[in-house]
């Protein structure tokens, strides 16, 4: 069964087509404690050294995360997903809509006990859009590991059932999304040297 998820991979920051060289696209990155937001803010910078992923601690302050390439600039502001920062998260959130381009929310597929407090949390930060805020909206169906869906309560009807309908339902109609399973996992490899 497909219900419109797009793989990991096809997730790609891409600057507007009609950026110059001196623009930044800014996206804000939000979802619970311990979804995978400070893990994927490393990928989209293109860290690929296991050990900064292992030492990661819990984000306590938003974090702005500047990436710099060649031809655009980037600014990740990601927000700290414990339930103490909740309340200030959606507090000063119109103060971070200024110039957002996309906003990531990362949902833990992997704690299908937290499902219903995602769902609650993601429609809070909608609430606080601003007036006439229409960011490229993506949500992360964050540690989709490779084989879960073989897993019992992971199949593409489990998840349509309990995470894709109570979340399509509290998106607003004036708001674009897209729904995107991702992972960050580590592969063995082998090269002969002589």
């Amino acid at each position: 069964m497909n219900w419109g998820l797009k793989l990991s991979e096809e997730f790609q920051i891409k600057s507007d087509e009609n950026q110059n060289s001196k623009d930044v696209t800014r996206i804000l990155i939000a979802g619970l404690y311990k979804a995978g937001k400070s893990s994927i803010a490393l990928s989209l910078k293109g860290d690929n050294n296991l050990m900064a992923y292992l030492n990661l601690r819990p984000t306590l302050n938003t974090q702005q995360i500047r990436l710099n390439e060649s031809s655009k600039s980037i600014i990740i502001l990601e927000l700290p997903g414990q339930q103490k920062f909740h309340e200030k998260n959606l507090n000063d959130l119109p103060n971070y809509c200024f110039n957002i381009k996309k906003v990531i929310f990362v949902i833990d597929i992997q704690e299908q006990a937290s499902y219903e407090a995602a769902v609650e949390y993601f429609s809070s930060i909608l609430a606080k859009f601003p007036v006439g805020f229409k960011p490229e909206l993506l949500i992360f169906l964050h540690k989709f590991d490779p084989n879960i869906e073989k897993q019992a309560g992971f199949s593409d009807k489990e998840i349509n059932s309990k995470l894709l309908t109570p979340l399509r339902t509290i998106i607003p109609k004036s708001l674009e999304f897209q729904i995107f399973k991702t992972t960050i996992y580590t592969i063995f490899r082998k090269t002969l040297m002589e």
